[in-house]
């Protein structure tokens, strides 16, 4: 006993005592911490996206919609959660997939988030009316069966296809499964119609871009149909036929929608259209007038060529967000738009976006633009503007006209390769103009261009290996050595 009370009392045992009690005792709050942290963020996604374009993050309107979300949804996962970030050629954007739906899920609080295994469950795929596949993501009600989308990589990215490869430019998975909670919690969708028949630019681009976001798309020609007055919206994309008078009729009709008004049009100008006398005499019945002359800003203009140009949001109410963002919206080669009328009771103009005060409006005939030191007119002017006509009796009825001055404004390369936001300011303009509030939110895809996106599953093992196991090692090592050396003194 006195023995052993000798060793106790002994300076050096007590004081590599303490070192080893340290640094166990440092060696469990690493480990708790870990621990605390892991289980923290699985519950709540504490993941910070660093990445210059947030390709990691939602949107605040998704966030905004999420978290008004009352119908209960299941995103399915066909694959555990570790396959699924191991896709054997786009790990890095699997992975910007899965932070995507865990996100969803964080802000959905009526959201749940399940990996299932269809490799040992093949009998998952006969739940569903759809080809699906391993790496597919489904969205789909709780509540009812029938109700549900599956999304595949064709929804989930944009793809461009070279010889012998493929590449996704961008990731659409925001838009995808919010698109789809949105069309499988409403019955209710904005319905527009594109106008054919008359040479019109091809807006396949565009027509995606609406359709992504939950409007209903189709196409009208007005030769052999009317037009069907669930349309909330027509778009007639710069036309280089006349339309005929019988055609027109139908177009005010729709507008008047038998007294009623609530509806719209919006028309897309272009420098190759040649003379459409028709056309024009409708769009002067609603004060516009389109000249033939080109919009040159030089204090305003991109390296997109000599007739391009960031313009201004003249609504900032419905572009605050965009301001905010510092966001650019650009135009190509646009065409000069003018109201040529005042406003009354009945009527008024406005405009959603536009010129700056330096530009100025170049007239051209074929292929001859006159000289900048001369311009035969001079701005600001609108970029796209909007006549409205509404009734004395109800000015909540609202039948607009909507004039864009650039048929390019809607290219697919503007809408999604170039980091402008032409796209949120289109969808911002058709939102407000189709009174679009009880389905859903504007989301674009998000570029991984330029981005870097090293999360890969093995990483996160490697980091594991590293902060758990060799970190610890070291500093028990440590302390042990220490100990050892402090004893024999």
């Amino acid at each position: 006993m006195k023995e052993l009370r000798k060793k106790l009392n002994n300076p050096r045992f007590k004081h590599g005592t303490a070192s080893t009690v340290i640094t166990l005792t440092f060696l469990a709050i690493i480990i708790l911490i870990y621990v605390i942290s892991i289980k923290l963020h699985d519950k709540y996604n504490l993941s910070i996206d660093m990445t210059s374009k947030k390709i990691f993050e939602i949107s605040q309107e998704s966030k905004d919609y999420l978290q008004s979300l009352d119908k209960d949804i299941i995103i399915r996962v066909l694959l555990p959660e570790k396959d699924f970030l191991e896709h054997p050629y786009y790990p890095e954007q699997y992975n910007q997939v899965n932070r995507i739906l865990k996100t969803c899920k964080k802000y959905g609080k009526n959201i749940l988030l399940i990996y299932d295994d269809i490799i040992k469950n093949p009998k998952l795929a006969d739940k569903y009316d759809s080809e699906i596949s391993q790496y597919s993501v489904v969205v789909e009600s709780k509540t009812d069966s029938n109700r549900y989308r599956v999304l595949d990589i064709d929804n989930l990215f944009e793809i461009n296809q070279g010889y012998g490869s493929i590449d996704l430019t961008s990731s659409k998975a925001e838009q995808a499964v919010i698109s789809s909670i949105m069309a499988i919690t409403s019955d209710d969708q904005v319905r527009v119609g594109f106008l054919s028949g008359h040479q019109e630019s091809d807006l396949s681009g565009f027509k995606k871009l609406l359709s992504d976001n939950l409007y209903q798309v189709s196409d009208i020609n007005l030769l052999t149909t009317d037009i069907p007055q669930e349309l909330s919206l027509i778009i007639i994309a710069t036309p280089e036929k006349d339309f005929t008078t019988d055609e027109i009729k139908k177009l005010d009709q729709y507008l008047d929608n038998d007294g009623k008004l609530g509806k719209n049009i919006l028309y897309f100008a272009g420098l190759n259209q040649g003379d459409l006398p028709n056309l024009e005499s409708f769009l002067s019945k609603w004060d516009f007038s389109i000249e033939k002359a080109v919009v040159y800003d030089q204090v305003n203009m991109t390296q997109l060529g000599q007739y391009s140009s960031i313009v201004e949001y003249s609504d900032s109410d419905l572009f605050k967000a965009l301001i905010d963002k510092n966001a650019y919206t650009v135009f190509l080669s646009p065409r000069l738009v003018r109201f040529t009328g005042e406003d009354t009771e009945e009527k008024t103009h406005s405009e959603f976006l536009s010129f700056s005060s330096d530009a100025v409006g170049l007239s051209y005939k074929e292929d001859s633009i006159e000289s900048v030191d001369n311009p035969s007119f001079k701005g600001p002017f609108a970029a796209i503007a909007k006549t409205s006509k509404f009734l004395k009796t109800n000015k909540n009825n609202v039948s607009s006209v909507i004039v864009s001055g650039s048929i390019f404004s809607v290219d697919s390369v503007l809408l999604y390769n170039m980091p402008v936001a032409n796209a949120q300011a289109y969808l911002k303009i058709i939102s407000n103009i189709t009174d679009k509030k009880n389905i859903g939110v504007n989301i674009v895809p998000k570029e991984f261009s330029g981005e870097k996106i090293n999360i890969k599953q093995s990483t996160v093992e490697m980091f594991r290996l590293v902060f758990v196991v060799l970190v610890p090692s070291i500093v028990v090592g440590a302390g042990l050595s220490v100990w050892v050396s402090r004893r024999h003194k």
